[in-house]
């Protein structure tokens, strides 16, 4: 007996020990054995068409070996004291049968397989009821059935009572299946059980429903319910109870995401509804204040003790098959990519092809001066023939006068063009209108083609942040199906359910961990104990995680802890007291374990200024977020800039993206002020030559990457912090101590301001990051 109560213990997480049992670790393991004993003596009363009891040996053959003895017991008790069974004795000498090879051959089925102990559970069954009924008819083709029946119900049993005893959830979809199926089995012993007319059984079958439905959800509480029905049905109810029964459990269902009460309320009133369809039968109205009373105790039921059976009639976590989606996902987005390219080079060809046809073109223009001038008058052949070049200067010298604003060109056209011209006043108007004409075709052209030129940028963006997408799935991202598998289990053990669990390692081995939690007002999400209890079922370092409420849903998202974290300071002075200042900057974590910096300095000072640099900065937070790449961001942002505005309209871009993980920082500058970066006391300057976005339609990043460790600093600096060099930054970082990244960038920007000796004012802006070492 002492070996059965050690396995016992380590099934129930006591573990195996020399010290003696504490009284709650013994009444622990008591009413263990007494749910086992309870168990076996209600499936031993269940029967099949009123006549065959095969689930009580069943249990004898598929509880775990400890519980053997008390599974006897219930069993045979069931079967002496179960009204209407007259081949008790039968089964009786089945299941001693069961219990005695089980016995003598040890622990065979332990082991985890349940073949064994459904090839004797069947071939006990079988063998005595042919025994017994050999002079009936069809008794082959009965005993057969009745074997069957008692061979499944102690394989559903084993699978079912194993993982519950072993207190591991998630159960696999085999496990689930065989706990509802478990469970129909036991509503048919359930249901013999009466006191004064009121049964006990229908009691827990209305609770568990009303449990499974609340933290299962829909499917859940529908396969509960269809199982119960089945067996009511089998058990000889009537059609009215058994939809009444379906339609509560699916209505508890529904309700599952809102307040206690109502999924509670909601199922009384669909077995009320079950009532008003039976004409008030005698039993529908004991089934419906069964429900009532079920109900009631639902909702009395602790919170705490809801949540653990819930575990367990909440399904199994949805686990993504990523590999498949991955590749899918990656595929489409490269169509997609290449789709985008294709329609972005078809629009610029077709675009060409139409600028050709319709183009301004400088010799119909002097044709309709000659048809609106020179029409009929003597001197046209030979001005527009024989003195071709020269009236062609003379004209040219008109359109001149016209485009500087002169009404009255004629007076340009030249001493020897005006002494033959007999039209003078007629030619100067006519090249007024068809010059006029001309220069603002060939204005509206010039901007077409910039607008082309800008879409064309635009589709070329759009396709290289799909491209970039593409590889980020197929390359950098990698699932680890049997870490969610862990991580589902220890979110469980927090008595929060997930619906869904997903785990990715990025290209450098970094783990994100994602849950979906269903969100109710029993849900407690403590992020203190999610990190602790994941962290300790993955063997890894969690920062603390993000919940994202969506609906009626919370996503829970944490990210390998980084080895390294930064104090960020800022400090701005404006130019001349402005209350706007024309630089803008963003910073911010992208949680994939990335510091990044973005400072931007508009073109000027002021209002403008300030306009252009904080459409820089944010466009480019906003993408970086998003999970595009730099180069693709920089590219949607310049051709932005380029098509806001006729005005010429630029903005510098100077980023830092800083690798918390091993310090790895790459610096890109578009047009930018220098960096300073400060490592091991050293300070060295990172300068660029590229051009700001919003001049050229081909704007790329000068780029640089370096590596930072604990107490290295770096700085990015606008220009006005740099009007007189940047040797004075070394001496100043030199002299000063340093208090923290605030009195840092502070003291560099007021240093700024006092040595500019142009007479100038431009806004000085300083981004200091201090990386130190993580806790």
């Amino acid at each position: 007996m002492k070996a059965k109560i050690e396995e016992v213990k380590k099934r129930i997480k006591l573990g195996s020990r020399n010290s003696p049992l504490t009284t709650a670790e013994t009444l622990k393991i008591g009413l263990l054995y007494l749910l086992f004993g309870l168990f076996s003596f209600a499936l031993s009363l269940g029967s099949v068409a009123n006549s065959y009891y095969p689930f009580g040996v069943a249990a004898v053959g598929g509880v775990p070996e400890a519980f053997l003895p008390v599974s006897v017991l219930g069993s045979i008790t069931g079967y002496i004291l179960s009204p209407g069974n007259i081949s008790g004795f039968r089964y009786i000498a089945a299941l001693l049968a069961v219990a005695a090879i089980r016995f003598l051959t040890g622990k065979i089925a332990a082991k985890g397989n349940p073949v064994f102990n459904v090839i004797i559970t069947f071939a006990c069954v079988f063998l005595t009821g042919i025994i017994s009924l050999s002079g009936l008819k069809n008794s082959l083709l009965i005993s057969l059935s009745d074997g069957l029946l008692s061979g499944a119900g102690s394989y559903f049993i084993f699978l079912s009572s194993r993982p519950l005893l072993l207190k591991r959830p998630p159960l696999s979809e085999q496990e689930h299946s065989a706990i509802l199926i478990t469970f129909g089995v036991l509503i048919l012993g359930l249901d013999k059980i009466s006191v004064f007319g009121f049964k006990p059984g229908l009691l827990v079958v209305g609770v568990l429903i009303l449990i499974a439905g609340r933290y299962g959800g829909i499917p859940t509480a529908s396969y509960l319910s269809i199982s119960a029905a089945l067996s009511l049905a089998a058990s000889g109810y009537s059609k009215e109870s058994v939809a009444t029964v379906l339609f509560s459990g699916i209505t508890a269902g529904i309700f599952c995401e809102t307040a206690k009460t109502v999924s509670a309320l909601g199922f009384v009133l669909a077995g009320g509804v079950g009532v008003l369809l039976s004409d008030y039968s005698n039993e529908s109205i004991m089934l419906f204040s069964t429900m009532i009373l079920s109900a009631v105790v639902f909702m009395l039921i602790p919170r705490k003790s809801t949540l653990r059976i819930g575990k367990t009639f909440s399904g199994t976590v949805k686990q993504v098959k990523p590999d498949g989606v991955k590749n899918a996902v990656s595929m489409k987005l490269k169509f997609a990519s290449k789709a985008i390219s294709d329609v972005g080079n078809t629009v610029e060809g077709v675009a060409k092809e139409l600028s050709k046809i319709n183009s301004p073109d400088y010799k119909n223009m002097l044709f309709g001066i000659e048809k609106d001038a020179c029409a009929g008058c003597s001197m046209q052949i030979y001005c527009w023939e024989t003195k071709y070049e020269d009236t062609l200067s003379a004209v040219i010298a008109m359109t001149k006068a016209v485009k500087n604003g002169d009404c009255s060109p004629e007076e340009n056209a030249g001493e020897e063009f005006k002494g033959r011209c007999l039209r003078p006043c007629k030619m100067g108007s006519a090249v007024y209108k068809h010059y006029s004409k001309y220069a603002s075709a060939l204005a509206a052209q010039v901007r077409i083609d910039e607008v082309r030129s800008v879409i064309g940028d635009q589709f070329s963006g759009m396709s290289l942040m799909l491209k970039d997408m593409a590889e980020d799935f197929e390359k950098n991202i990698s699932y680890d199906a049997a870490a969610g598998i862990k991580a589902a289990s220890a979110i469980r053990s927090l008595n929060i359910i997930p619906t869904q669990c997903l785990t990715y390692l990025d290209k450098n081995g970094r783990m994100t961990v994602e849950i979906g939690v269903r969100k109710n007002d029993e849900t407690v999400l403590n992020k203190a104990d999610i990190m602790k209890k994941l962290g300790i079922a993955l063997n890894r370092d969690f920062d603390p995680p993000s919940i994202t409420e969506y609906k009626n849903s919370s996503y829970i998202t944490l990210t390998e802890k980084a080895n390294l974290t930064a104090e960020v300071g800022i400090a701005q002075i404006c130019s001349d007291n402005n209350s706007v200042c024309g630089d803008s900057y963003e910073w911010f974590f992208d949680g994939r374990g990335h510091l990044i910096l973005i400072l931007s300095d508009g073109m000027g000072t002021g209002g403008r200024a300030a306009v252009d640099s904080t459409m820089a900065a944010g466009l480019m937070a906003r993408l970086v977020k998003a999970g595009f790449s730099f180069n693709s961001a920089l590219k949607i942002l310049n051709s932005s800039m380029l098509f806001k505005s006729t005005d010429e309209s630029s903005a510098t871009l100077d980023i830092a993206c800083i690798d918390l993980y091993d310090g790895k920082t790459e610096l890109l500058k578009a047009g930018a002020g220098p960096t300073a970066v400060i490592r091991k006391g050293q300070v060295s300057i990172a300068q660029s030559t590229s051009l700001p976005a919003g001049i050229l339609s081909d704007v790329t990043f000068d780029k640089a990457v370096i590596t930072l460790g604990k107490n290295d600093v770096i700085m990015l600096l606008s220009d006005g912090a740099v009007s007189e060099g940047t040797d004075w930054i070394s001496e100043e970082i030199g002299n000063y101590t340093l208090k923290g990244a605030s009195a840092l960038a502070e003291q560099i920007a007021k240093s700024a301001k006092r040595r500019r000796s142009d007479n100038h004012e431009d806004d000085i802006t300083v981004i200091a990051a201090i990386i130190e070492k993580a806790e």
